[in-house]
């Protein structure tokens, strides 16, 4: 894992993010407008499961929008207000996902949202687990976070299974909290973790 010294003031991060986390066997990178293709190949290939969950892809985003998302995750990571990353398989280049650390240090709480999702092609691995545990220890260890937190559908099994796996408990269950891309409302899970001492 890479390590990085963190130094806080007022709540801001004054830190190096970066580019790159190596786990065991897969590699996060900083979203780049270069993995643009990548990130909308597997969108179009996964959009059948994708689009139940989460709006941006439905419809399947152009690869003119794909680019322009790269180009804006990239600002957000110069600027330290987001890091957004794509997962590959080490040694392959196989794009497997993406992972991030949103709305950082929360009303200066040293808290963060996690986000993810995956490549069908590469479901059912391990790979998005390892991804989010690599991503949870860097936040722990070089961010000082305190608190980690992410949301779900509460019809999408495989993403809270994911939570738990990867430690994260469950808060709470918000009724009709969100509305899926068909306008149906829909249940969100609040999952969060801890830093332990």
């Amino acid at each position: 894992m890479i390590r990085f010294n963190t130094i806080y003031k007022k709540g801001l991060i004054k830190t190096y993010l970066p580019k790159e986390i190596l786990s065991d066997r897969v590699i996060l990178r900083t979203i780049e407008e270069k993995y643009a293709q990548k990130i909308n190949d597997a969108i179009r290939e996964s959009n059948l499961e994708l689009k139940k969950w989460v709006f941006w892809a439905d419809p399947v985003p152009s690869i003119e929008e794909t680019s322009y998302f790269c180009k804006q995750s990239y600002a957000k990571f110069e600027s330290k207000t987001d890091l957004s990353m794509i997962i590959e398989l080490k040694g392959s280049k196989y794009f497997v996902g993406c992972v991030g650390l949103h709305n950082f240090d929360i009303k200066g709480k040293n808290t963060y949202e996690v986000g993810y999702w995956g490549n069908l092609k590469y479901s059912g691995n391990g790979y998005m687990s390892e991804a989010v545990n690599a991503l949870k220890e860097y936040a722990f260890k070089n961010l000082g976070a305190k608190k980690l937190y992410l949301t779900t559908d509460n019809k999408n099994i495989k993403s809270w299974r994911l939570a738990e796996r990867c430690g994260f408990k469950l808060e709470s269950i918000e009724k009709n909290e969100r509305i899926n891309s068909l306008g149906f409302n829909r249940d969100t899970r609040l999952y969060s973790i801890s830093k332990t001492l």
